[in-house]
């Protein structure tokens, strides 16, 4: 009998000992830690101050800015997306961008994402673990040169495509094109229009939209869905049946054919028809008519616009104009004049809406 229980004694020590090893494999295995990280905060005080990094406050002198807006505070029910937590003398805070912090005791986590917070990994004494963890490297490295190689070619492939989204267009005579409805958009290289959101851009002006009898200059044209479009610069384009050509390539190389054969009928004429012209130029020499200003191009960076008594326009009452209101006209925009006049000694132009732009401030880009 006592025989019996040690040799049971035996089989259960030796069993334990087998076990151990699996029990060391298992407590040796990879551990991988989650912890949730804030994305979003809503205030829950009726009013909470922006801070600082170094927990300073924002002040009213030197108040929070995004955007048109600007406080020193924030008030109950905002809500901000989180970038970051951070602890400030011993406190926690949430990061909203532009260098402005909220207070963890101020709001509350409306949103959290799960991030890995710890991973460790030990290797195995057997043989079998170590045939494993090189087998998981190759697959892993396969893996990992599999997705490099899908990375560039989506790469490439979204280069293709961002190449073929914005068409280069052709070369075209128009030089120039002039605005003849009440508005019109501005159209991107893929038929789409700006957007408020996305205004089109130039020289500090912005607008979806341009306006009757302004001028743009032209470099190229394009062809959209069977309509024609004319490229103005700053990735933006008019389309051809909202404007008019206002000058082009064409009549000045018809200009340049008469007069060559002009010259060459002068080179070839005999002397009796130089008689004749000699003749005909006396009958014909009279005072030549004065040309009168048509089209100006604001030279300066900006320039005021002006009443017929010289005053300048003023924020209170400005310059408008189709729904654009302005105390200044920027550099490079064209206006059609309609009369040029003389305001206390000096030239003005006339470009209408009671408004006027100084001669000093301008090109002259058109005579008739």
């Amino acid at each position: 009998m006592k025989l019996t229980k040690k040799i049971a004694l035996v089989s259960a020590s030796l069993a334990l000992g087998m076990a151990a090893p699996a029990v060391l494999v298992a407590e040796n295995a990879s551990v991988t830690l989650a912890a949730t990280q804030a994305t979003a905060v809503t205030v829950t005080k009726k009013t909470a101050p922006y801070y600082h990094k170094d927990g300073s406050k924002f002040t009213k002198a030197k108040p929070y800015k995004y955007g048109k807006y600007s406080s020193a505070t924030t008030g109950k029910g905002a809500n901000y997306k989180v970038i970051k937590t951070v602890t400030i003398k011993g406190a926690k805070y949430y990061y909203i961008g532009n260098d402005a912090y909220l207070k963890g005791s101020d709001v509350k986590v409306t949103a959290s994402k799960t991030v890995k917070a710890a991973s460790s990994s030990k290797k195995t004494s057997t043989k079998t673990a170590a045939k494993k963890t090189t087998s998981t490297k190759s697959s892993s490295k396969k893996t990992s040169s599999k997705k490099t190689a899908a990375k560039k070619t989506s790469t490439k492939k979204a280069a293709t495509a961002k190449k073929a989204a914005v068409p280069a267009g052709t070369a075209t005579n128009v030089t120039s094109v002039t605005v003849t409805k009440k508005t019109t958009p501005f159209y991107h290289a893929d038929g789409s229009k700006f957007t408020k959101a996305n205004p089109y851009k130039y020289a500090g002006w912005t607008s979806t939209v341009a306006y009757k009898n302004i001028t743009f200059k032209v470099s190229k044209e394009l062809t959209l869905k069977g309509a024609k479009y004319y490229y103005i610069g700053n990735n933006a384009y008019l389309k051809a049946s909202d404007v008019k050509v206002a000058s082009s390539k064409k009549a000045a190389a018809k200009k340049t054919t008469s007069t060559k054969k002009t010259a060459a009928k002068k080179t070839t004429s005999t002397k009796k028809t130089a008689a004749k012209k000699t003749t005909s130029s006396k009958k014909t020499s009279t005072k030549k008519a004065a040309k009168t200003v048509a089209a100006v191009k604001v030279a300066k960076k900006t320039v005021p616009y002006y009443h017929k008594n010289g005053s300048k326009f003023t924020k209170a009452k400005p310059y408008k104009y189709n729904g654009s209101s302005s105390t200044v006209a920027y550099k490079n925009v064209s206006y059609n004049v309609v009369k040029t006049v003389t305001i206390k000694g000096a030239k003005y132009y006339y470009i209408g809406n009671d408004a006027y732009l100084k001669a000093s401030d301008v090109t002259v880009t058109k005579t008739k």
